[in-house]
């Protein structure tokens, strides 16, 4: 088969490069014979693998049966709804997401979210003399939509404990200006039953806390001792707490149950979505004796070290393109 593999930016040629995992998922494509159309949109081609929702790979594959179209799912409903809109699914005869609430919203296929997972031993040597203050890692977001976490993130900067949060990221202390043309822009693309108001709290603030853009995640968080993490939105996990395990961090998370997503309770500090459980959370842990928190930090390092082995991105990732060829066997 001539199968188009569309990148996530909806680019017609996908950037495998020449190793690593989307390497791999591109050599599982090609061992089952199989030929990746590269080039413009506009040729003949018998299968399309969608990274992101494509008009024009739609249209390159108007031919082709629907059971010969999937369509993989990398962003939240909070972010991006095209691509969950009925008529959009219905293009597609298969759709998979690396997401159980996703994959139940669109009848899809679940899959773990591909990770670098960590291996070998992390050294808490000197873990004590690290700064005494709470790390926060994000870039300054905007959904005007229901289930948004943004916000939560905004609200707890400027909370009670603001003055222990070290911040870093792109876009803080950008403006109002430009907070509420991307805060504006997610209400066009909305419905107004799916608007939340409380959405664009904090637009314009600016943050003392903020230290700006970083090169290095990991070598910025190895210097804390405390990650807060909150996922962009509750329904998915993300790359944000295993890059907060790795580099040491006692987590605070806020994301959806660590347990339905086959990730030990163990893993971090999991609190609800609010701020007053977030703040008496990170309240207590700052208030512990060093002995106590570097066992925690081992404790939570070891514990999603063992727990997500089955996220690895050089076996999540070939096992994605797998699946999707059975998917074609079991439909040829």
């Amino acid at each position: 088969m001539r199968i188009r593999v569309v990148g996530h930016d909806g680019s017609p040629v996908f950037p495998f490069g020449e190793s690593g995992p989307w390497a791999s998922f591109r050599d599982v494509l090609l061992k089952g014979g199989h030929k990746i159309v590269d080039g413009e949109f506009g040729q003949k081609v018998d299968a399309l693998i969608a990274h992101n929702h494509s008009l024009e790979a739609l249209k390159e594959a108007y031919q082709v049966p629907a059971d010969f179209k999937v369509l993989v799912l990398w962003e939240p409903w909070i972010v991006e709804k095209e691509r969950y809109k009925k008529e959009t699914l219905s293009q597609y005869g298969r759709v998979f997401a690396p997401s159980i609430e996703w994959a139940e919203r669109t009848n899809a296929i679940s899959f773990k979210w591909p990770q670098v997972v960590i291996s070998g031993s992390f050294s808490f040597d000197g873990w004590n003399k690290r700064d005494n203050r709470i790390v926060i890692v994000q870039g300054n977001k905007f959904s005007a939509r229901k289930g948004e976490r943004y916000s939560l993130r905004r609200r707890i900067l400027q909370g009670r404990l603001a003055e222990k949060i070290d911040l870093y990221g792109t876009d803080w202390n950008s403006g109002f200006q430009f907070d509420c043309r991307v805060w504006g822009s997610g209400v066009v693309n909305s419905s107004l039953k799916d608007i939340s108001l409380s959405s664009c709290f904090g637009m314009g603030h600016r943050y003392k806390s903020y230290q700006g853009a970083i090169a290095s995640k990991f070598q910025v968080m190895t210097k804390y001792k405390f990650s807060l993490v909150i996922e962009n939105s509750s329904d998915y996990v993300s790359e944000k707490l295993f890059d907060s395990a790795r580099a040491g961090c006692i987590s605070i998370y806020v994301g959806p149950n660590l347990e339905s997503y086959g990730l030990s309770k163990d893993c971090a500090i999991q609190v609800r979505a609010n701020v007053r459980n977030i703040e008496e959370a990170l309240y207590k842990l700052t208030s512990l004796p060093d002995s106590h928190l570097e066992e925690l930090a081992k404790s939570q390092y070891n514990a999603i070290k063992i727990s997500s082995l089955g996220w690895d991105n050089m076996k999540v990732l070939p096992g994605l393109a797998e699946s999707i060829l059975e998917h074609f066997k079991l439909n040829s």
